[in-house]
């Protein structure tokens, strides 16, 4: 094959992907928090007041995502209609898409090249990763995608010097740079998260321990970054809402308990956390097994552990400990899928890292290519879809005089396929109390 022929297939190979999120951030509908959170706040002429809606988001919920996500969503119209959304949009397409090349960079350690091999590595860990229950947060609704895919690419890159650190490189040729950078970025993910910052934390503390005989002094950025990592996390949860409220919030959705429950009711405590422990490691061990299983299948030759260079070794090392130190941190909580993302992304970076060198089937490239092809075609189909569906719905509640709608529950339920879903979420809630579309109050008429 030609080279001009291995760059225009490899452009169309990184292209399936990106094309996937800009099909469905331009294509769904704005459904639940955004709503509740503001959309088409711009579009009804409403004053609008970014600062304060951040300041809200800081209080109720302390977290820079929702920060973000709070005076962003009133510049969304419920469905695309060429407003300023479209800039927010698409810095939400760039984020995702980043998501997934610096994972491939992290897999190859190096920058991904117009190569077909690293193609397919770019669309393979988009495929298995987007597909699964936990993929979903990626394109289910906008306060979802505004709250947990900026913070996973933050990692992502955060991690990057560190790994080079462990592979003895130089982890930037301008280390002046990395000194301010860095350190920022340790404080937006101190802010971003309740459990990610500690587990970042724990996992240099104990990779360090295990590792102390062949360690070098570390440069300042080491240093400050993790400080700052502690800092952000400080500003939000003793300035900001606190733990213990956002414990209160989460109690009745997923079953969160307070710490304060060990000494109240220890044997429910323990019980609890045991629970909790069994189906947030099984979810995510089940899904990384499945992937190591296929992968293992498809190498040539097969991989053996001992084998494994001392630097893949290292690598694999301090990706086992972040995901075991995340989910125990999980603990508190029966997790739901969108706090389950990094240990299962890890997961996913890790095997590929493990047998990277040794699958080179054409079938298997052939399947990961139709796979991805099938992927973006399902989820067209659906969004389109579903748009429709939607549109019908909100141009009768536009234009009707009343100023309380019910709406019938299975007109507004998004196309379910059996062995995939690939759809958005119901745009319309049942929280107990009316959705607020175009100053009318709805509701799911009783049946």
């Amino acid at each position: 094959m030609k080279k001009s022929q291995i760059k225009i297939l490899a452009s169309l190979l990184y292209s399936l992907p990106i094309i996937f999120f800009l099909v469905s951030y331009f294509l769904i509908t704005t459904s639940g928090e955004d709503i509740f959170q503001g959309a088409n706040n711009f579009r009804t002429g409403l004053a609008l007041n970014p600062l304060g809606d951040a300041i809200n988001a800081f209080n109720f919920n302390s977290r820079i995502t929702d920060m973000y996500a709070w005076p962003v969503i009133d510049y969304f119209d419920y469905q695309f209609a060429f407003g300023p959304d479209i800039i927010f949009r698409l810095i939400d397409v760039i984020i995702a898409s980043a998501v997934f090349y610096f994972a491939t960079y992290i897999i190859l350690s190096r920058k991904p090249k117009l190569i077909i091999k690293d193609a397919l590595i770019f669309c393979a860990i988009f495929s298995v990763f987007i597909v699964t229950p936990i993929g979903r947060v990626f394109y289910l609704e906008f306060s979802m995608i505004h709250n947990y895919v900026p913070p996973t690419l933050a990692v992502l890159i955060f991690s990057i010097p560190f790994l080079k650190l462990i592979q003895n490189q130089s982890p930037t040729t301008h280390p002046k740079l990395l000194n301010i950078f860095l350190p920022l970025l340790g404080l937006y993910i101190g802010m971003a998260s309740t459990i990610t910052p500690l587990a970042i934390l724990a996992t240099i503390i104990f990779y360090c321990i295990i590792k102390r005989k062949n360690l070098t002094r570390p440069p300042l950025w080491f240093f400050s970054s993790l400080i700052c990592i502690m800092v952000g996390f400080l500003i939000c949860w003793l300035i900001g809402s606190g733990i213990e409220h956002y414990a209160k919030v989460q109690a009745t959705t997923f079953d969160y308990i307070l710490f304060s429950n060990l000494f109240s009711a220890p044997a429910m405590f323990i019980s609890k956390i045991f629970q909790h422990e069994l189906y947030n490691f099984g979810i995510v061990f089940l899904l990384i097994l499945a992937i190591f299983v296929l992968c293992y299948v498809f190498s040539k030759p097969k991989i053996k552990v001992k084998k494994l260079d001392s630097k893949t070794k290292n690598i694999i090392l301090a990706f086992s400990i972040f995901i075991v130190v995340h989910l125990l941190g999980t603990s508190l909580i029966k997790a739901p899928f969108r706090l389950l993302i990094l240990p299962y992304f890890i997961g996913i970076i890790a095997i590929f890292k493990v047998f990277m060198s040794s699958i080179n089937s054409k079938i298997l490239a052939t399947i990961i290519t139709i796979f991805t092809f099938f992927i973006l075609l399902t989820h067209t189909i659906l969004l389109i879809k579903y748009h429709d569906q939607a549109s019908i719905i909100l141009t009768e509640i536009k234009e009707s005089s009343e100023s309380a709608l019910c709406i019938e529950e299975s007109r507004t339920l998004p196309i379910r396929l059996h062995f995939i879903d690939l759809s958005q979420a119901n745009f319309l809630v049942n929280w107990g109390y009316p959705e607020p579309i175009y100053g009318k109050n709805i509701t799911f008429c009783k049946e």
